[in-house]
């Protein structure tokens, strides 16, 4: 025996008889090429079922069990509570029957209630065989009006006048009726006769089927033709995004090593290298709802949301909990920016042409997207972001990215793409972004609050270290040292990604390495460090340079260190961390050349010669060639600043910087330091020790 289902009349529906009307339909037509006259849609009928090419119309159910073979209105139904039982089910002279959904996609067809079941059933009837109880094609009406007046049916008894009505319909051969729903849930039909239906799979036929329905009468609605969408997709751009081979190849050994990309330097060295992010810095073109149906294919039916939705469109309420994204389809295939709006559990809503969302969270895929980048994986659905629904149209959504581009002390533009890293990104920055109070998205450019949580990440910080162009100026004190120094190396300036597995053996060796100042090697290499220290302070101070201490127990006036740089550049001043307050963490060892008095004071102070190397080595090293203070900067900051000292006071250089900065980034507390801030980092213990020759050498290892 078959499972049943007995939907009873009207299940979820209110057959009341209202015709709708084309509110919503109009204005929906935007500029689509070849949009038919307004008039001609409405002339549409969009309110009798659309048959296919054998003269059946496909019929939708919808319930809360699985497995069903057939809908007996005889029995209860499972799901909403329905008009049978309003009205009384199973009453004397009532005709019970099951409740579908005709048209789905059109925009006069109906749009499935809340509340309904999820398990999507199909159904075929032959288009003559379903009453149009409206027009009354057959007068059956007249035969109606003597049962009313046989049985004596009062006016007021609007049930029991419709129920004589079904009567005589079924009684002349018809196996139900179908009418345009009053709830405004659109075009549904009643059928008494039991009926045979095949429960909508993934990868079934009825699955094929009630997608085809749904988009054939979708295109009937909107008056667009499959010609007519072929034509349009073959003439749009392609977007192929692909990931350059060179990138495929070192992503596909980093993850088969068992990298994670969003976590590796050299990675994002290539990626700003060869795969850079970009800003759009303006709103794309916003597509009409045609060009949308024309990208999205047999998607569309799932839905085109607007705002205050309307016939043919979803509405979503206002601080719905969603999660949005791009169609990637959509803009890979048709060169079209929708998005599409999921609900908690990842189905979808539907589709819009902007999403404007409040207490966004942005997730994070970093295996998915190694996937993607290495080639063994094409790109999905998982990067969304999720958030609360504000209500409003593209306009308004449009009107919000433009002042939000026009705002970028607040506002920062978002990306993410697979390809380069797992997890939304500032495209200024490369930074991870986590979470922002409003995000605008308008088609591919999504604007962000810069108010929520960002953490550094490989890529943000070699674009810090990376700050900007050379500083003539300081370049000019620098060949004014060389000059009076008569030092003939060769001017260095490299920017590389920093090696992991060299720094590492950098990091290793400075921890073993032993504080040894009476060492005579070491002595000598401190003594020509903070010698010629002292002659580069000199020139400094001759050009100009203002340096005070930053006020013992007071934060750093710069909110970023790459601010220090832009102080020396813009206004020949420089703040400095006094060694009196801090050098380095742990149990510190007294006995260091670096901390022996000078000649100089700073603001009232004597300088010590560690005092004076901070300010000639963030000057030379790092503000004369613009870069910054993480690992990548750090490193280009050694090489370049070794040029102007000599090969005996490099071997003290080493330790001070290249060892000391690979321990902070490489050593036991890598991990920690590498998204800590300033006062949370963690330093290198100070000793005064050389570095093994290998590990020492500017050159090493090659570029």
């Amino acid at each position: 025996m078959p499972r049943k289902c007995a939907m009873g009349p009207f299940n979820g529906f209110q057959l009341e008889g209202n015709i709708l009307s084309a509110k919503g339909i109009d204005d929906a037509m935007d500029d689509w090429e070849g949009v038919k006259s307004a008039e001609e849609i409405n002339n549409r009928e969009g309110f009798k079922p659309i048959p296919d090419e054998d003269g059946n119309v496909v019929m939708h159910h919808y319930s809360n069990v699985k497995g069903l073979t057939e809908l007996d209105p005889k029995k209860q139904g499972t799901g909403l509570r329905s008009s049978n039982f309003r009205r009384g089910y199973g009453a004397p002279g009532q005709v019970l029957f099951s409740s579908y959904g005709l048209n789905v996609g059109h925009p006069k067809g109906y749009k499935k209630e809340q509340g309904l079941g999820n398990v999507e059933y199909i159904s075929k009837m032959p288009v003559e065989r379903i009453y149009d109880m409206e027009k009354d094609k057959d007068f059956l009406y007249l035969e109606r009006d003597k049962i009313i007046e046989q049985e004596n049916i009062p006016p007021t008894d609007t049930d029991g006048r419709t129920q004589a009505f079904y009567r005589v319909i079924r009684d002349a051969g018809y196996a139900g009726i179908f009418v345009s729903n009053g709830m405004g849930y659109g075009l549904s039909a009643a059928i008494w006769e039991p009926t045979a239906v095949e429960q909508v799979k993934p990868r079934t036929d009825a699955q094929t089927i009630s997608n085809e329905s749904k988009m054939a009468s979708l295109l009937e609605g909107w008056r667009i033709t499959p010609e007519e969408i072929e034509i349009a997709r073959a003439n749009r751009p392609k977007n192929e995004w692909k990931q350059p081979e060179e990138l495929k190849s070192l992503a596909l050994n980093k993850v088969d090593d068992g990298i994670n990309l969003d976590e590796d330097y050299e990675w994002a060295q290539n990626i700003i290298l060869k795969n850079d992010i970009a800003l759009l810095g303006k709103v794309q073109k916003i597509p009409t709802f045609r060009e949308m149906i024309m990208a999205l294919k047999a998607k569309a039916p799932a839905g085109l949301i607007r705002q205050g939705g309307g016939d043919g469109y979803k509405r979503i309420n206002n601080g719905s909990r969603v999660k949005s994204r791009l169609d990637i389809p959509a803009y890979e295939k048709t060169d079209t920016w929708i998005v599409t709006v999921h609900d908690l559990k990842g189905g979808v809503i539907g589709y819009a042409k902007s999403a404007v969302l409040n207490n966004v969270e942005f997730g994070e895929f970093s295996k998915a997207a190694n996937k993607i980048a290495a080639g063994k994986a094409s790109k999905s659905t998982f990067a969304t972001m999720q958030g609360d629904w504000v209500d409003v149209n593209e306009r308004q959504a449009e009107q919000m990215a433009n002042e939000a581009i026009a705002d970028p002390e607040n506002w920062v533009e978002v990306g993410m793409n697979p390809i380069r890293y797992g997890y939304f990104y500032v495209k200024e920055t490369g930074e991870k972004i986590l979470s922002s109070s409003q995000v605008v998205q308008v088609g591919p450019l999504v604007m962000a609050k810069r108010d929520g949580i960002v953490e550094s990440t490989p890529h943000s910080e070699i674009v810090e270290d990376a700050l900007g162009d050379a500083s003539p100026r300081i370049i000019q004190v620098a060949k004014q040292y060389r000059a009076k120094s008569r030092i003939v190396k060769p001017e260095t300036k490299i920017h590389r990604p920093v090696n992991p597995k060299f720094a590492t053996r950098v990091a290793m060796a400075y921890d073993a390495m032993k504080h040894t100042p009476r060492n005579k090697d070491v002595a000598e290499a401190y003594d020509a460090l903070i010698n010629e220290t002292i002659e580069q302070y000199k020139t400094i101070l001759e050009s100009g340079l203002q340096v005070e201490f930053i006020p013992s127990g007071q934060k750093s006036p710069y909110a970023y260190p790459s601010q220090a740089v832009k102080d020396i550049v813009d206004n020949n001043h420089m703040w400095v961390f006094s060694t009196r307050d801090g050098y380095g963490k742990g149990e510190q060892n007294t006995e260091h050349p670096m901390l022996a008095p000078t000649e100089f004071t700073i603001s009232g102070e004597i300088a010590l010669a560690n005092d004076l190397f901070r300010v000639v080595h963030d000057y030379f090293g790092h503000a004369k060639n613009g870069v910054g203070f993480r690992a990548e900067g750090e490193e280009a900051a050694f090489i370049s600043h070794a040029s102007m000292y000599s090969d005996l006071a490099v071997k003290a250089l080493a330790s001070e910087t290249r060892g000391q900065n690979s321990w902070v980034n490489f050593g036991p507390f890598a991990k920690q330091n590498r998204t800590a801030s300033e006062e949370d980092t963690v330093y290198a213990p100070q000793k005064a020790g050389l570095l093994p020759e290998e590990l020492r050498d500017p050159k090493n290892p090659p570029a």
